[in-house]
């Protein structure tokens, strides 16, 4: 049998299916509908009438009364009758369409627009709104294209206009607008008529606020609610969601650069060799930790050298390609009545202290909570979790 394409248009609990050949179909699933439906006679006569029309043969008729060869003479004259449109004229019409070259392109196969494309809004279906055991058999991806038809619902969403649905998902999203934009729903719905008028059947205005809440989560943003002083509605995005997204995407993460440069005054060209980034940032707001090897160094932490020097980093910074520290070595006490140790280090020191002294973070061989006391005993127990300190003069 004859390869048929099937398109569908949304209804108020389920999809409906039709068939472009015939005009048949209806609700209810489409895999399970489809032998009854490819047996009515309106389809049967359909297919014939098109393959006939491909073989330019014309559809046999059984004999009757009016194909007798009479004389003209004797012929009577008929009355002239009034042409109506039948289904046989219909399913004619449909037919010419299936095989205009520029239609039976785009409609043939699975991966048609009219039989592809969804505009269900459901949650347990698939992106195209058909579940995987509605798509027909008999509708095989023709040899001749190199798209491989998707066989999972994570395929099927990895088409033309993933992550909409379809185009007239993407449509509605436009008409609509955003923020300031944003039309009345009266005035949506009076635009979707229109575009019924000319067979486009765009999704309803439910449909495209639950879609636009699914693609918020799907890309992670925030929307907060507020009020501005005179009680007007205001919703804005989350700045610190917005700088994480960027930050971990895989794209942009490389061109981030998250450490100050020293440069000495020598070839400025970004901010990053700023004064104010490099000394003049607080100690909650500068660079937090490094990565050497597989540790991880945090600032305020002892760090062990390999000289076995125990210091700790107030400041990191990039010099000549290469990770540095701003480190300073801490005051060891004795509590003798508990036994543990503690370390002193001066508060709020100044990135040109000279306290400090610059270490590259090549040399760091430990990290807190790995280094062990001359006894053997971890020193995260031997200090109590504590680092002390002691406020300049």
């Amino acid at each position: 049998m004859t390869a048929v394409n099937y398109y569908q248009l949304p209804g108020d609990q389920r999809d409906k299916w039709y068939c472009h050949l015939c005009g048949g179909g209806g609700r209810g699933s489409k895999f399970a509908n489809l032998g009854k439906h490819e047996k009515t006679p309106s389809h049967q006569a359909a297919i014939l009438s098109r393959e006939e029309k491909k073989r330019g043969v014309p559809v046999p008729h059984a004999p009757s009364a009016d194909t007798v060869w009479t004389a003209a003479n004797d012929r009577l004259e008929e009355p002239e009758v009034e042409c109506s449109i039948s289904d046989h004229s219909l399913a004619a019409d449909l037919a010419f369409i299936d095989e205009d070259s520029i239609f039976s392109s785009s409609t043939e196969g699975p991966l048609s627009n009219h039989s592809s494309y969804s505009y269900s809004s459901g949650e347990e279906v698939g992106w195209d709104g058909l579940l995987s055991g509605d798509h027909p058999h008999e509708m095989n991806l023709p040899q001749q294209l190199s798209v491989v038809q998707p066989q999972t619902r994570q395929e099927r969403r990895n088409f033309e206009w993933w992550p909409f649905k379809s185009k007239e998902f993407l449509v509605s999203w436009m008409v609509i607008g955003h923020t300031r934009s944003i039309i009345y729903r009266a005035t949506f719905d009076h635009v979707r008529m229109m575009f019924n008028i000319c067979d486009i059947t765009l999704p309803d205005w439910t449909t495209i606020r639950r879609s636009k809440e699914k693609l918020r989560k799907m890309l992670g943003l925030q929307v907060l609610s507020g009020r501005l002083v005179l009680n007007t509605p205001v919703h804005t995005l989350s700045l610190k969601r917005i700088l994480a997204l960027e930050i971990s995407n895989p794209v942009v993460q490389p061109h981030i650069q998250y450490y100050p440069e020293m440069s000495e005054g020598q070839n400025i060209s970004r901010l990053t060799q700023s004064a104010k980034w490099l000394k003049e940032l607080g100690p909650h707001t500068r660079a937090q930790m490094v990565r050497q090897g597989s540790h991880d160094y945090y600032l305020h932490e002892l760090v062990q050298l390999q000289n076995t020097l125990i210091v700790v980093p107030t400041f990191l910074f990039e010099s000549g390609g290469e990770m540095y520290a701003r480190c300073v070595t801490p005051i060891v006490n004795v509590d003798y009545t508990s036994g543990k140790l503690q370390f002193i280090v001066p508060k709020m020191l100044p990135f040109t202290s000279p306290d400090l002294t610059s270490i590259p973070v090549s040399d760091f061989t430990s990290e807190y909570t790995i280094m062990e006391a001359p006894g053997g005993t971890s020193m995260l127990e031997q200090c109590d979790n504590k680092l002390f300190g002691m406020q300049l003069k």
